[in-house]
């Protein structure tokens, strides 16, 4: 395949870390020591204890927190390696940010105990990142193999929980692999209920044949998502070439030409393709 369909969108990774810091206490009682089992496995067992001086500011860290943090993401496309915020969505995020540094501020200056962190890094994605284009790669594969595994176990939520995750991580796709996902976000929701009604009506054996020809589907576009896990570099989407065709004399003039003006780079390929001939 065009290792092209599967480059992602420029874009920004986007660690982010919003804790709560006092207010709170944990002590920590070993119960049984860490020892080695006769199976020889090992074993503990503890007792963590929690304390909150004041439980209403506790609460009102979390709304805090929750809030700040659900500006963010808003902004952003979950993914396992982290959030994921797309080029053209960058002013938004900036937005965002700011709005929930200042609900955190605002708790802050009120807080006695207790302080909402937030803690952001941003990177830039490329949109020829042979790592950043592998490991999203590897999660559009994987969450098609959720779709098809929960066509075949006749579980509808797992199908379109699958279908919804593969919808979001779309949006860092460029436009072909977009489309390719969306074939097979399509076959799977339309699978997902036709299966929900025939199973209400007929029971799991005619579900079971009407998920075939939605696994094949799914099955045709997630090859496509399978060759950059050994890809060693991945290029941006070009132009078509446009195709020239030359006669055998043109052919010989551009190759005389090349060997008049003494290209010493091109003799050696020429020697390498075609040891017999005399430069």
């Amino acid at each position: 395949m065009a290792l092209s369909l599967a480059t992602l969108r420029p874009g920004l990774l986007v660690g982010l870390s919003i804790s709560i810091v006092g207010n709170t206490k944990y002590s920590k009682t070993v119960i049984v020591a860490d020892h080695v089992t006769e199976a020889g496995g090992r074993e503990a067992e503890w007792q963590t204890r929690k304390e909150v001086e004041d439980a209403e500011e506790a609460e009102k860290a979390q709304k805090t927190r929750d809030a700040a943090r659900g500006l963010i993401t808003k902004c952003c496309i979950k993914s396992a390696f982290g959030l994921l915020c797309p080029e053209d969505k960058e002013s938004e995020l900036v937005q965002a940010v700011e709005a929930a540094r200042a609900i955190a501020e605002t708790f802050n200056e009120d807080a006695k105990l207790s302080r909402v962190k937030i803690d952001l890094l941003v990177g830039r994605i490329a949109q020829d990142d042979v790592s950043a284009v592998k490991a999203l790669n590897s999660e559009v594969n994987q969450l098609m193999q959720q779709m098809q595994d929960g066509l075949r176990a006749l579980n509808v939520d797992a199908v379109r929980d699958a279908a919804n995750r593969a919808k979001r991580l779309g949006g860092m796709l460029s436009d072909q692999a977009q489309g390719r996902v969306k074939v097979a976000i399509d076959a799977a929701r339309d699978a997902a209920t036709r299966l929900k009604a025939q199973m209400a009506k007929a029971g799991e054996a005619v579900a079971k044949e009407i998920d075939l020809e939605a696994i094949r589907q799914i099955d045709n576009q997630r090859s496509l998502f399978l060759d950059l896990d050994h890809a060693e570099t991945v290029v941006a989407p070009e132009e078509e070439a446009v195709q020239v065709e030359l006669s055998d004399d043109e052919v010989d003039a551009i190759i005389d030409s090349q060997i008049a003006n003494d290209d010493a780079e091109f003799k050696a390929e020429l020697l390498r393709a075609a040891p017999e001939i005399e430069v």
